[in-house]
């Protein structure tokens, strides 16, 4: 019990690393997914060379996101972001505002040398005056990005080899505590094959019996996070977290196989005399 009890937190911390990975990636997929870059329009251009614009990016593969925003609405964004209430439509005389574009691509292209081949194409179409992007922030945030998975990638690794250490010592525990009926069994004649099946079944079981204890743990708090925040439930798709919760059990009954393969081997192999170190 107490060694099945180990394994069980063992998998818990195993299962909610996993789930962490996850949705620190698909955190990381929507910072990605907002950049991009923004088209003004010169101030000559027709309304069919903005839809002409507008439906082209709609369609394209490298787009996640296209927002229009209207002269009109651009003034009142600016009226709204300074607290400025001043009319100056009427002390210009016009509005100075012209049509904008924010285009957002998806992640494969969220980088400058990705971005700048576009925005070249993009300043050559017809009515459009201006290409804006913000070169500086996507490369910081893109440099961000890959730090922090470096640094997960290394935790989530370290993570892993202390987890199969521990499964592997309680695993060779549990079966030291026996190494003495292995002795027996084998003066009475009974082969190696038939000594190691009852061990690697009950350690397979044990694994099996942690792991559920692991997915029940881990499913109850998905189950108040899910009840409590949507946003949990759009960084952890529920598909994605029923893989990983199967991977929790498929990994605790395989560890707890082979370390008592292992460690069965082991003392089959030794003889009575080191039976006692």
């Amino acid at each position: 019990m107490t060694a099945m009890i180990s394994m069980s937190l063992v998998l818990i911390v195993l299962g909610l690393m996993s789930l962490g990975g996850i949705a620190a990636h698909s955190l990381t997929e929507q910072v990605r997914q907002r950049m991009g870059f923004t088209v003004i329009m010169d101030d000559n251009a027709t309304a069919d060379q903005i839809n002409t614009l507008l439906r082209s990016w709609r369609t394209a593969s490298y787009v996640s996101a296209v927002k229009y925003t209207s002269p009109a609405q651009a003034l009142e964004r600016w009226k709204t972001s300074t607290g400025d209430d001043e009319d100056i439509v009427t002390l210009l005389g016009t509005n100075p505002f012209r049509p904008e574009i924010d285009v957002n691509v998806t992640s494969h292209y969220a980088n400058v040398d990705s971005l700048r081949p576009i925005i070249a194409a993009v300043a050559a179409m017809p009515g459009v005056g201006e290409v804006r992007l913000q070169a500086r922030m996507i490369d910081n945030i893109n440099k961000a990005v890959n730090k922090a998975a470096i640094v997960g990638g290394i935790i989530a690794a370290a993570l892993l080899f202390i987890s199969i250490v521990l499964i592997n010592n309680l695993v060779r525990l549990s079966i030291y505590a026996r190494r003495f009926i292995i002795h027996t069994m084998k003066l009475v004649g009974a082969t190696p094959a038939f000594i190691r099946r009852p061990f690697v079944f009950a350690s397979a079981f044990n694994g099996l019996l942690s792991g559920f204890i692991a997915v029940a743990v881990i499913g109850s708090l998905l189950a108040y996070g899910y009840a409590t925040g949507q946003e949990l439930a759009l960084l952890m798709p529920v598909d994605m977290v029923a893989w990983i919760l199967g991977g929790v059990i498929v990994l605790g009954v395989v560890l707890c196989t082979i370390s008592a393969f292992i460690a069965t081997n082991h003392y089959l192999r030794i003889d009575y005399d080191n039976l006692h170190k």
